[in-house]
């Protein structure tokens, strides 16, 4: 079970990246922990627990991105959806304008919605009202980014937000799970979906908490693989608008896979969705550089910060370099993903493995090989309630295609 967070328990900092990569591996000492404005919303799920039934959580779920479940989704749902959408595209004398964050969002919409399960494909209504719901729940998920215990001043705003996210749950569970649960449970086809998995008794955890793999749901999979993946996209694709303005000779490679590989990994470890993960330890814990935890503190594990270590990543740590080489055994998109037993499950979905490439590069490649470029008419507007520069993410990104 996660810890919760109390407002009077000091705050310990972790930013070597060493130190936090070692202290996510270190769930048997640095528990996870939420508070109680999030935990209805939150509690319960793969990344909120830890030990024995994480472990097993972890079983089921690996079901959905393991050997060829990852490649099935990109090929059977990502392709066309994208083929889809980029259709839509209306041009008036040779160019098309648009809004790259929408156009992202209605596509990897329709990916995560088939990997849970939800019939949505091409049904433009649906995937409307499927959007609407995950925006509450991103709403909730950017006032809970913050690092420390809630200060009072806060914790209002949390509950409100917590209310909101809660009543579009609510509909989200009528309009498109129980649906979904019932023609799974009638069916006897071999799960490929969450819902199935459900629906076939695979975690008994879900059979005692109906309410459970809602969250799953809603939380893991809506908010990585909608708006933590549309961040990446659309951030990659600034960083490498930005890049090829100083390296115009360079433009050649914005559809190689390898250079885009590199693009990718960079902005992950450059824009992290999740700044900090907190840790309450169990125990004392002394990490490898002498950072000490006492049993009953926090532990802020500043993964933004690790991510741009210039011991690790070299001097130029803050720039964006698609050709970086990084150390053995050091992740080249830093700890985007986090490290240890709570690593991102949907990993292999995002970045695929040594044979064929994730989501995100071949969302990308995509997009450049149809021609995008950054709108010189119009300028980008960053999400509120995000102060740090890099870790802002963009409301909307116009974008233009050229014939």
């Amino acid at each position: 079970m996660a810890a919760t967070i109390s407002e009077r328990a000091r705050l310990v900092e972790v930013t070597a990246y060493a130190e936090v990569r070692e202290a996510l591996r270190a769930s048997d000492r640095l528990a996870v922990v939420i508070d109680d404005a999030s935990a209805p919303v939150r509690g319960g799920t793969v990344l909120r627990i830890d030990g024995e039934a994480h472990t097993k959580r972890r079983r089921v779920l690996n079901q959905l991105v393991l050997r060829d479940g990852h490649t099935r989704l990109r090929e059977q749902t990502l392709a066309p959806a994208m083929e889809r959408n980029l259709a839509t595209l209306r041009f008036d004398g040779g160019v098309a304008r648009f809004d790259l964050v929408d156009l992202c969002n209605r596509t990897l919409v329709e990916v995560v919605a088939a990997l849970i399960g939800f019939d949505v494909t091409g049904r433009l209504d649906e995937l409307v009202r499927l959007q609407s719901a995950f925006e509450d729940f991103a709403r909730l998920r950017t006032q809970l980014g913050s690092a420390a215990p809630p200060n009072p001043d806060g914790v209002e705003g949390l509950r409100r937000a917590a209310a909101r996210a809660t009543k579009a749950k609510q509909e989200l569970v009528e309009r498109f799970y129980r649906p979904a649960l019932r023609e799974r449970a009638a069916s006897s086809a071999q799960a490929r979906d969450f819902i199935s998995l459900v629906a076939a008794h695979a975690d008994p955890a879900f059979d005692a908490d109906p309410d459970l793999p809602v969250r799953h749901a809603i939380i893991d999979m809506l908010h990585a693989g909608v708006g933590t993946s549309v961040g990446a996209i659309v951030q990659t694709v600034d960083e490498l608008e930005r890049y090829f303005a100083k390296r115009p000779e360079e433009r050649a490679l914005a559809t190689d896979p390898e250079f885009l590989r590199g693009a990718v990994h960079e902005t992950l470890r450059l824009h992290a969705a999740n700044p900090a993960e907190v840790r309450c330890a169990v125990v004392d814990v002394t990490l490898s550089a002498g950072t000490r935890v006492r049993a009953g503190e926090y532990a802020a594990l500043r993964t933004g910060i690790a991510n741009r270590d210039p011991s690790v990543f070299g001097p130029d740590a803050d720039r964006f370099d698609p050709r970086r080489v990084v150390p053995l055994a050091t992740y080249p998109y830093g700890l985007a993903f986090g490290s240890g037993p709570h690593m991102c499950y949907g990993l292999p979905l995002a970045l695929g493995n040594d044979t064929v490439d994730g989501n995100l590069v071949r969302f990308v490649g995509r997009l450049f090989a149809a021609g995008i470029r950054k709108d010189p008419e119009q300028k980008a507007r960053y999400r509120e309630g995000i102060a740090h520069a890099d870790l802002k993410g963009f409301e909307t990104y116009p974008a233009i295609v050229q014939r």
